[in-house]
């Protein structure tokens, strides 16, 4: 999608190139209408008449057992149950428990980052 047509709010030619980064500021800037100055009162109110207010949208936050569920099905924590399961199998008691602290630290730590994030 070119930059005039993401400016416009219309759908490009998906054949058009979209390595808009490669191009020269100069050339953006003239193709969205804009200069280094940046937009006058005008544009801006017709821009955002057009598009809404440049904000992000507040998402639901998630619960605190979606978080906890989220660290205990994660690939790593999946193949350290996996082998402590198999520790215990074998009777490899003291093993199994360390396996079993570290998904238990490793689930905590995970939850407790992505708690803040939120």
């Amino acid at each position: 999608m070119t930059v005039s047509a993401i400016a416009s709010g219309i759908d490009a030619d998906p054949s058009l190139p979209t390595d808009w980064h490669r191009r020269s500021v100069e050339a953006v800037l003239a193709e969205i209408g804009s200069s280094s100055d940046g937009l006058d009162d005008a544009d801006v109110g017709r821009r955002r008449e057009q598009f809404g207010p440049n904000e992000l949208e507040e998402s639901g936050t998630t619960s605190r057992l979606q978080l906890i569920w989220g660290q205990i099905s994660s690939v790593m924590v999946l193949i350290l149950i996996g082998a402590a399961l198999l520790s215990l199998a074998l009777g490899k008691f003291l093993e199994a428990g360390a396996i079993g602290a570290i998904v238990v630290l490793f689930t905590a730590l995970g939850f407790y980052q992505e708690y803040r994030a939120e």
